[in-house]
């Protein structure tokens, strides 16, 4: 029997220890409040549901998000809470 050739590679990386970047921690993403517009940063927005049924970013500051709204907004968040 001959020798059977071997290659050697490198170690490779299991799945589990791959890095994937975390969305809600990425900092060079700046993403914006779908209803005030302000820059939201990491652990100062939620998820929620707008009234079409899709999931958009929004501020965690309820009182300056609703300072910062204009009309047009205000009646599309008034229609995402119903």
């Amino acid at each position: 029997m001959g020798r059977k050739f071997h290659q050697h590679h490198p170690k490779r990386l299991k799945f589990s220890q791959k890095t994937t970047p975390d969305i809600k921690n990425n900092v060079t993403t700046k993403s914006r409040c779908c209803y005030c517009g302000r820059i939201l940063y990491p652990d100062t927005w939620h998820y929620m549901w707008d009234e079409y049924g899709q999931r958009v970013k929004k501020c965690n500051n309820e009182l300056e998000c609703y300072r910062h709204r204009k009309d047009r907004a205000e009646e599309a968040y008034r229609n995402a809470i119903r």
